[in-house]
């Protein structure tokens, strides 16, 4: 669900953009770093698992190649996993390099 409303920023942002004048031609790039969400809303198959989320992948499967373009992002790109998940020394350090922080 994340996937959702990370579209739902980049659509809104893009429509904000657009009213100052600077509107995007290519579709916003969307990282994710969970496989099954991609797959999901790029592939229309339908299981009993998927069904409380059908409407929200079937909106991000409308945006895509439109407004968005869905890639997966490894996790050790993730600069954001230094504070949702219990890391590895070196991957910690390596998260805040990516984030640009630094302890002094």
């Amino acid at each position: 669900m994340a996937l959702h409303h990370g579209a739902k920023e980049v659509v809104w942002l893009r429509r904000l953009l657009e009213q100052l004048g600077v509107g995007q031609e290519e579709p916003t790039v969307v990282f994710c770093d969970n496989e099954s969400a991609v797959k999901l809303a790029k592939n229309a198959c339908l299981h009993g698992l998927t069904k409380h989320i059908r409407p929200k992948w079937h909106w991000v499967r409308r945006l895509l190649d439109k407004e968005v373009r869905l890639e997966i992002g490894k996790t050790h790109q993730q600069a954001a996993d230094i504070f949702t998940k219990r890391l590895a020394e070196e991957n910690h350090w390596k998260g805040m390099k990516l984030a640009e922080m630094s302890v002094h």
